[in-house]
């Protein structure tokens, strides 16, 4: 199973560079608040509180496994630094210290992109980011912390996780960036790895919606923002199909994903983070063109499948 995360080939040079552009502009203005750090920690508050409404248990007895934690793992390290058994993996390898050797790693294993990319990250937003989880870490009376050995690099499919051995999977914004064949494995090798009345909370960035393009000027953060300068259209890749994310995309829609998990799990809930994003750039004459497409997938965006693995019925040996 490869979660492929390296950007697409066949965009032009042009392109990569406006989208990585776009990029930097969102995280200056990004970083004049520390709306990122706080929002870590209300996803946490959302796990707490699905946890113990659908096990009857508190999230800190729970062992916790991240699927995806991304070249910045600050989820992971806030549930690390608040004492919980969590641990992750990510094909991609992570800046935990801010060590030479981290960014020779990155570049061997990802390739120069990625790393000139994380180098130029680290450079400007990384020292900044770190300063605020920390610093929302010390209003809940903790201090940061670094398990170097909690972040596997590798192929989900590769890591060794025992069957029951698991109380939660998590995973945000990563599936979209899997192939549907590697999905339908690893789906099963979650509900095989997940303890009877565990949880997976897995929450994709669902293609229909109008941040499931990954352009950059599409992104929940710039959907409001007068200062961007757009050449792409409201659900441009459901319709027109000009511009290109600079990343791969399963273009799985909603109710792939559903049909997806109800193979191995029960759906307990579908939890849409931002409901009416986008709702305003829905003109008559784009719902037209989108009239295959119901509201549920239209403004799906984030949506947080909230699942538990299917029980086993055993077959009577008297029949």
């Amino acid at each position: 199973m490869q979660k492929v995360t390296h950007s697409s080939a066949r965009l032009p040079i042009w392109h990569k560079i406006y989208q990585f552009y776009l990029l930097l502009c969102a995280q200056f203005r990004r970083v004049k608040g520390a709306e990122y750090a706080e929002s870590l920690f209300k996803d946490i508050d959302e796990y707490r509180h699905l946890y113990l409404k659908y096990t009857g248990s508190p999230l800190e007895t729970a062992k916790i496994f991240e699927i995806g934690y991304g070249a910045r793992p600050y989820r992971l390290m806030a549930l690390i630094s608040l004492g919980y058994e969590a641990s992750g993996i990510d094909l991609d390898s992570p800046i935990l210290r801010f060590r030479l050797k981290e960014f020779f790693n990155i570049y061997r294993r990802n390739g120069i992109e990625r790393a000139v990319k994380s180098a130029i990250r680290y450079i400007l937003f990384d020292g900044t980011d770190r300063r605020r989880l920390t610093a929302e870490l010390s209003k809940r009376g903790r201090g940061l912390q670094i398990a170097e050995s909690r972040f596997l690099v590798g192929d989900t499919a590769d890591v060794a996780l025992g069957e029951n051995s698991l109380d939660v999977v998590l995973s945000e914004d990563v599936f979209e960036h899997i192939p549907v064949e590697s999905l339908q494995i690893l789906t099963k090798k979650m509900a095989k790895a997940v303890k009877p009345g565990g949880l997976c909370l897995i929450r994709p960035n669902v293609f229909t919606g109008i941040t499931g393009s990954h352009l950059v000027e599409w992104y929940p953060q710039n959907l409001h923002n007068p200062g961007i300068r757009r050449k792409s259209e409201p659900w441009e890749h459901l319709r027109k199909k000009r511009y290109a994310a600079d990343t791969y995309l399963n273009e799985m829609k909603r109710s792939d994903y559903r049909a997806m998990f109800l193979e191995d799990f029960d759906i307990l809930e579908e939890r849409v983070k931002l409901p009416t994003l986008g709702h305003e750039y829905l003109a008559p004459q784009i719902k037209e063109e989108l009239k295959d497409f119901d509201d549920a997938e239209l403004f799906s965006n984030q949506v947080m499948f909230v699942l538990r693995k299917k029980k086993v019925i055993q077959a009577d040996p008297d029949n």
